[in-house]
């Protein structure tokens, strides 16, 4: 009984930080939303932009289409600040599946927080008819992650449980069923803590 109740604990309470300091990178910018998909072709570019919201900015995932996975054409990304190529990303239509997310990895940005960086994606030997899409919604806002590389494990942990408890305080039945399971599980362990307590002190009688 005592081993399950441990077990409560440590699902409710030490896991979340256990699984963070198992990361290498941790995500910043996530915006998923799509509603159509816009051609790369020729002259045809796609150009838009972000504001990182954390520093040491190592990769951002785009979501492409290969339709029918016809293209097999070089394809370039292409990252700017002020106006200033910092990196650059080459890879084909091969690396592209019909709706993919596709992680461009580059050098570390290392203060990269709240900076905008524009990029632009082009695949000039692609034809109309085997274009490379790029999944936006409806303003042309791509479906769009960052990551970013973790330098303080501390911090990552405090933000993970703060996080997680406001989305807890949030979610009041939750919450309850949450708090409740914690409470009864201290409550139960609390008699065996107390008799072993006695155990070790001859004293306590």
């Amino acid at each position: 009984m005592k081993y399950y109740i441990f077990s409560l604990i440590f699902i409710l309470l030490i896991s979340p930080a256990i699984t963070a300091l198992a990361l290498r990178r941790t995500i910043g910018v996530d915006d998923q939303k799509e509603n159509q998909v816009l051609e790369i072709f020729e002259d045809n570019e796609f150009t838009s932009s972000f504001v990182s919201p954390k520093d040491h900015l190592t990769s951002v995932l785009l979501k492409l289409k290969n339709s029918e996975i016809r293209n097999s054409e070089p394809i370039n990304f292409s990252l700017y600040s002020d106006s200033e190529k910092i990196r650059e990303v080459f890879f084909n239509g091969v690396n592209v599946g019909v709706g993919s997310w596709i992680r461009l990895s580059f050098g570390e940005i290392t203060n990269s927080m709240n900076k905008t960086y524009h990029f632009s994606i082009t695949s000039p030997s692609s034809t109309k008819e085997n274009s490379i899409g790029i999944h936006t919604d409806e303003k042309g806002i791509p479906a769009i992650i960052t990551y970013h590389k973790i330098d303080s494990y501390p911090t990552l942990v405090l933000g993970i449980y703060s996080q997680f408890f406001r989305k807890l305080l949030m979610d009041g039945p939750f919450f309850i069923l949450w708090f409740s399971i914690l409470f009864f599980s201290i409550i139960l362990l609390l008699p065996n803590v107390d008799r072993k307590l006695n155990a070790l002190n001859p004293f306590r009688r």
